[in-house]
């Protein structure tokens, strides 16, 4: 039987028994990823069922369980297998699977699958993509991954792994140091140092390793890493330098994620000047110091800048001038002891989230409702010190501002009449804040 259920007015397609799919004998490929299975205790053996099976895609299905073994298993063509984000609670990953030589495509990410990953998974001699991520494996993985020559992706976050990484060297010293293009470790209680075999990666574009406890510092290897796209090495415990030498030749960048780390020194010219694919740069809750000269135009195309807590100089920085395409702009206790610049409101229009508090920034707090925060949600700009007026027509051009965060400061802010019709608007108000409409103001004060 199949039936439509409906949760928050959306339709979503039940079936209480897929008993029918068995009878499907020329089947190629099933995609009913998000369909509600009631009853899936047979589901796997009616697969099984289907000699020309090709591609099972299965994610968000809530399917409780699948069985730890199969009498015979019938999936000679199987190329994809797709059983991601279900509530599949196992005290094993099921050793039927390591007999699907033909799996290209393996998913079983977002389960309970526990234990250990079973060596025979070195079997999957085809597979390119294996996904293991948000189980509650624990253990060392095993070498034999590391001659599954045809592995691409390979993501583990969240696995107990709680090796120190070096160790590690001799799953990435087979053939799959020349195939593997996305490495995912994070969260995986990884400890010690950034090891040179890291740079024989030579495919990789994305790494992560970030939250877990790496230490030293970082390693001339990653220089190697030259397709590199994505870097994230966030919420460790990495000291020293950035080299120049590291991070300028890593031209494909992207994204480039270093924060909260106990790095220091400077970042110069030299580090960001190749980098002409960045977009979302990170290099927050560090001991880093940012020192450009005054003329410079980065020729960065930044969506995403996180520079709170680095010392970007007293003067406002106006290297980020010409970034016209940032979107999210966190510059909090950058040691800033200057007056706002009128370009930036200019060339920041598109600005959705903006972060400039614990700075010393003095100057006109320019609300324009044609020219600024048109779109904005959250914007925080304390402990400045601002003055000027508020465009009576914010209220219109801003429905979608949530929270306008204007604490820890000393403003002289007229406040026209604009809060009897800004109905979303929650403002945080200090009390050197002038407004002639403060009792329209105080029913929306959070």
């Amino acid at each position: 039987m199949i039936v439509f259920i409906y949760s928050d007015s959306v339709p979503r397609l039940s079936i209480d028994d897929p008993l029918w799919i068995s009878g499907l004998s020329s089947l190629r490929h099933l995609d009913m990823g998000g369909v509600k299975f009631r009853d899936t205790s047979s589901l796997v053996e009616y697969l099984n069922m289907l000699p020309h099976i090709v591609e099972v895609r299965l994610s968000l299905c809530e399917i409780q369980s699948i069985p730890l073994s199969l009498p015979h298993v019938n999936f000679t063509r199987l190329s994809t297998l797709d059983l991601s984000g279900n509530r599949i609670d196992s005290p094993t990953i099921p050793s039927w699977l390591f007999n699907v030589s033909s799996l290209v495509h393996l998913d079983l990410s977002y389960n309970s699958f526990r234990g250990s990953i079973p060596a025979e998974i070195g079997k999957l001699s085809s597979l390119e993509f294996l996904r293991l991520s948000n189980n509650s494996l624990q253990g060392v993985i095993p070498k034999e991954v590391g001659n599954i020559c045809k592995l691409h992706t390979l993501g583990l976050s969240y696995m107990n792994i709680s090796r120190s990484l070096p160790e590690l060297g001799d799953v990435f010293s087979g053939c799959i140091k020349t195939s593997l293009e996305n490495l995912d470790l994070y969260r995986t209680g990884l400890t010690s140092y950034l090891p040179d075999w890291l740079g024989e990666l030579t495919s990789l574009k994305i790494l992560y390793l970030d939250d877990n406890s790496l230490v030293g510092s970082l390693p001339e290897s990653l220089g190697r890493l030259t397709s590199l796209q994505k870097l994230l090495l966030s919420y460790n415990k990495l000291n020293g330098t950035v080299p120049a030498e590291i991070l300028g030749g890593l031209v494909e960048l992207v994204y480039l994620d270093l924060s909260n780390n106990l790095l220091e020194g400077i970042i110069s010219e030299a580090h960001l000047a190749n980098l002409t694919k960045l977009s979302d740069l990170d290099l927050s809750s560090n001991r880093l110091a940012l020192e450009f000269s005054p003329n410079w135009v980065p020729p960065l195309r930044l969506q995403w800048l996180n520079v709170s807590s680095c010392r970007l100089g007293k003067k406002f920085p106006s290297w980020i001038r010409n970034q016209a395409n940032i979107s999210w702009l966190f510059m909090a206790n950058a040691g800033i002891v200057d007056q706002m610049p009128n370009w930036f409101w200019v060339s920041f229009v598109q600005v959705e989230m903006l972060d400039i508090s614990k700075n010393a920034i003095y100057g006109s707090l320019w609300f324009s409702a044609n020219k600024f925060f048109s779109k904005r949600e959250i914007t925080r700009s304390s402990r400045q010190f601002f003055s000027g007026t508020i465009d009576p027509a914010i209220g219109e051009s801003m429905p979608n501002l949530r929270i306008l965060l204007l604490s820890e400061t000393s403003y002289m802010v007229m406040f026209p009449r604009l809060c009897a019709n800004y109905k979303m608007l929650r403002l945080l108000i200090s009390p050197g804040i002038s407004s002639p409409e403060s009792s329209l103001i105080a029913g929306n004060t959070i």
